[in-house]
């Protein structure tokens, strides 16, 4: 870690130098004021603590000030860090983050719960079967990959079977109700988090379609590819596996209210799955995000897609997502509640 920091510092501030008491510890000019010709930024090359007498501010991990500096994210920083100042050592600090999230290539399956059948394995489907796929249909949604639960015991009975797959591994599922009278519409399998896993992950595309709900990314067509953040604001986990998968373009397609506070919570949400995407992507990583509005009058995009037939977003009625602009968006909605 020594010799990162030391290459950073000293490649980056002409002036920078060791203290005269201490060999360890590096002082520059503040690059957060100007002004600053005594040097007064301390940086200890040991540990990476950073203090910045001038403006009375640091830390105790160095590349939280690369990132203040550079105005990149810290994921940015540890891979700027990483590639261009550690001499082809690896920076510690890089390795004990990239530590906590999960290894892709030690997934660990799940069991297909014993009473799923899969409609593409069976003609013989029963009454649940039938109920299953006229539900679907009526939803305008291919049953191919997908189940159903043929157990008559509540309360996995008139459910549907959704499958996650990663690296060809069933990780997560959903069991969800046809039933228009059960309360609870989602199930999901016991002690695995839902923010672990991208539907549709081993099918993305280089544009890649990013809805609320499960059923709006199944109702998109080939060859367009969906993937559900399963709730209203994207994971850090999921975020950073999208991003792993080098998409060009990410477009995503929130859902419609007439509610002004409805309209505003989804929105508010939008710009925090935004940041999510930018804190994921690598230093000098590139890709678009986009936004698709679905017209006035449709929910989300299975609405849409029931009452229009269309299960193609072109490009052309996408727009690129400004997050100013958003933010503006966001506060007149917030006026217009007051």
């Amino acid at each position: 870690m020594r010799d990162t920091i030391e290459n950073f510092c000293f490649g980056n501030f002409p002036e920078a130098e060791y203290t005269s008491s201490n060999e360890t510890e590096i002082h520059f000019n503040t690059p957060f004021s100007v002004g600053d010709n005594k040097k007064r930024l301390y940086v200890s090359a040991d540990t990476g603590k950073w203090f910045d007498q001038k403006n009375q501010k640091g830390g105790i991990k160095f590349v939280y000030f690369v990132s203040e500096y550079k105005e990149i994210t810290v994921r940015e920083a540890y891979d700027l860090l990483e590639n261009e100042y550690s001499d082809g050592n690896s920076f510690e600090e890089y390795n004990v983050e990239e530590r906590k999230v999960s290894d892709s290539s030690n997934i660990e399956s799940i069991e297909v719960p014993p009473q799923v059948v899969f409609f593409d394995n069976t003609e013989n489907l029963g009454i649940f079967g039938v109920q299953a796929k006229n539900y679907l249909e009526s939803r305008k949604i291919s049953p191919s990959g997908l189940g159903y639960f043929s157990t008559t015991e509540y309360p996995y009975s008139k459910r549907l079977f959704v499958p996650f797959y990663e690296e060809k591994k069933l990780v997560y599922y959903i069991a969800r109700s046809f039933d228009p009278n059960e309360k609870m519409r989602f199930m999901n399998p016991k002690n695995i988090k839902a923010g672990d896993w991208v539907y549709n992950i081993d099918n993305l595309q280089s544009d890649v379609f990013l809805f609320e709900g499960v059923f709006d990314a199944m109702s998109l067509d080939y060859p367009q590819v969906g993937t559900s953040m399963l709730s209203s604001v994207l994971k850090d986990g999921q975020a950073k596996k999208i991003v792993e998968k080098k998409p060009k373009r990410v477009i995503l397609v929130p859902d419609n209210d007439e509610k002004i506070e409805t309209k505003l919570t989804i929105l508010t949400n939008l710009t925090k799955t935004y940041d999510k995407l930018m804190n994921a992507k690598k230093y000098k990583q590139k890709f678009e995000v986009m936004i698709y509005r679905l017209p006035e009058g449709y929910k989300d995009f299975n609405q849409y897609k029931q009452e229009t037939g269309n299960g193609i977003i072109f490009l052309e009625d996408c727009k690129s997502y400004n997050k100013m602009e958003m933010l503006s968006e966001i506060s007149l909605l917030s006026l217009k509640i007051i």
